[in-house]
């Protein structure tokens, strides 16, 4: 049939042309077998037949597939990580001690003005100064040699754009290669968030220096207003020792309302000037309700 048919005329190629046939053949329980069609030598260097040898190939096609799969799975993870990185709202780079790029985001190939994969791989030395390359190389070494990683970091930068700030963390990671340590850096721009705390410290700046004036205006107007009523007890005290006598009793209690009027203003005032300092003083007394309800009702008296 067609099958011996071909057998047939590959042993004869094998022969003619000393070159090895192969060919991956299936069982009826599809294990695979490498079949290979050897030239047979001899020592007068003649070809004197062939060597036909098959070879069980099952497992290893197997863990090849399971390889491809394996490969394919960690190819699309990889991209969907440079997708996420590509997406995130800051710069990240992956850097060897050498200071090599080794892995960077989107963002952050887009202060070079490159594609990332024209920054990958690179030295910085190709896109900073010796001087920026050695700073950068130091400040690695120097977290390194720490031993620990520097997170949240605040750091001012002056841009052609202005002022910058930005926090930054500097991860130290283990290289799964040589056990090396590699820096991850991932930085994000706080610059308006910045701007909001200036914002912030300078209205609370303003509001602390408008409570101290208004504690000085209350402490005077409170010093300016119990002068008078210090006047009006004094004088309507030495009314009443003067004409005492002359004075009957409906009078008597008329006067008396109005000293403690008088006096219960006096009260009134220190507790304003008392609850403007409230943010110096914070200390917390027991009350009775029912005293204060009397004396709202004393106060309220002729209304009543």
């Amino acid at each position: 049939n067609r099958k011996e048919g071909e057998f047939i005329e590959n042993i004869k190629n094998v022969i003619e042309n000393r070159i090895p046939f192969e060919l991956e053949v299936f069982d009826n329980d599809n294990n695979i077998y490498l079949k290979r069609i050897l030239p047979y030598i001899t020592y007068a260097n003649k070809v004197d037949g062939v060597v036909i040898t098959f070879v069980d190939i099952t497992n290893t096609k197997q863990i090849d597939k399971e390889l491809r799969i394996s490969e394919e799975k960690h190819k699309i993870l990889s991209n969907e990580l440079q997708v996420i990185i590509d997406n995130f709202p800051g710069l990240i780079y992956y850097k060897d001690n050498k200071n090599n790029y080794l892995k960077v985001n989107k963002l952050m190939a887009e202060t070079y003005k490159l594609d990332r994969t024209d920054l990958e791989g690179k030295n910085l030395s190709e896109f900073h100064t010796p001087e920026q390359t050695a700073a950068f190389l130091e400040k690695d070494k120097s977290i390194i040699n720490s031993g620990h990683s520097k997170l949240n970091i605040i750091e001012r930068w002056e841009t052609n754009e202005g002022e910058k700030w930005t926090n930054t963390s500097n991860i130290l990671i283990k290289s799964l290669f040589d056990n090396s340590i590699n820096i991850l850096c991932v930085s994000t721009d706080i610059t308006e968030l910045k701007k909001t705390e200036q914002l912030l410290q300078q209205s609370l700046g303003k509001l602390v220096k408008s409570n101290e004036e208004l504690s000085q205006f209350a402490y005077i107007a409170s010093h300016d207003l119990q002068e008078p009523l210090n006047n009006i007890a004094g004088f309507i005290n030495l009314f009443i020792d003067k004409y005492e006598n002359l004075i009957d009793d409906e009078g008597k209690k008329f006067l008396e309302i109005v000293v403690n009027s008088t006096t219960r203003m006096k009260d009134l005032i220190k507790a304003i000037l008392e609850y403007s300092r409230l943010d110096k003083e914070n200390e917390i007394s027991l009350f009775s309700p029912t005293e204060i309800i009397e004396e709202v009702m004393n106060d309220m008296t002729t209304s009543i």
